[in-house]
């Protein structure tokens, strides 16, 4: 979620700068400085990935530049070598909007959740875990896919009730603590 949410600042931040340039008219330059001035908001929530982006992308030898990456090109460039860096004994599994049609409940959760991902485990079980930042944030016990698609069919309510509540901030892309209720 944060990594997706610092690209967004940082692509915000390019378009936004070019409007800045000298020889625009005042009322562009205004707005250009007010969306920059957003996009650097956004970024800041981020810094940690804000830094591994800009990082990748000047080491990236595709020609990938910030206005070209895309959630494929974080998903290859970070899932793949953060969790191999980390030794993690997880994968991630980022948003999948055509889950829907083989796991509608932990399609809804997602979404409500404001796009955390799941973690898949070695012994093929997977949870909700916001892990962008320390300390990881745990929202769903840890199952097997159907047993997780049932918890959250069974719970759909909590995490509806859970998105109202902090609406405000999961669309800022902020972390969100859940309080365990399974």
């Amino acid at each position: 979620m944060g990594a997706y949410a610092a690209l967004e600042g940082l692509q915000a931040q390019a378009v936004a700068a070019a409007t800045t340039l000298p020889g625009n008219n005042t009322e562009t330059v205004a707005a250009g400085r007010k969306a920059l001035a957003s996009a650097h908001a956004q970024m800041a929530k981020h810094p940690v990935w804000v830094n591994k982006i800009v990082k990748a992308l000047m080491n990236d030898k595709s020609g990938i530049t910030v206005q070209t990456a895309d959630a494929d090109w974080l998903a290859q460039t970070f899932t793949e070598t953060t969790d191999k860096a980390r030794k993690l004994p997880y994968t991630t599994i980022h948003f999948d909007p055509n889950a829907s049609k083989s796991a509608p409940n932990i399609t809804a959760v997602e979404i409500l959740l404001g796009g955390v991902g799941r973690l898949m485990f070695p012994d093929g079980t997977e949870q909700f875990v916001d892990d962008d930042a320390e300390p990881a944030l745990i929202h769903s016990p840890r199952l097997k896919p159907g047993d997780l698609e049932r918890f959250c069919e069974q719970h759909l309510g909590h995490y509806e009730r859970f998105h109202q509540a902090h609406e405000e901030r999961l669309m800022n892309a902020e972390r969100v603590a859940m309080q365990a209720f399974w």
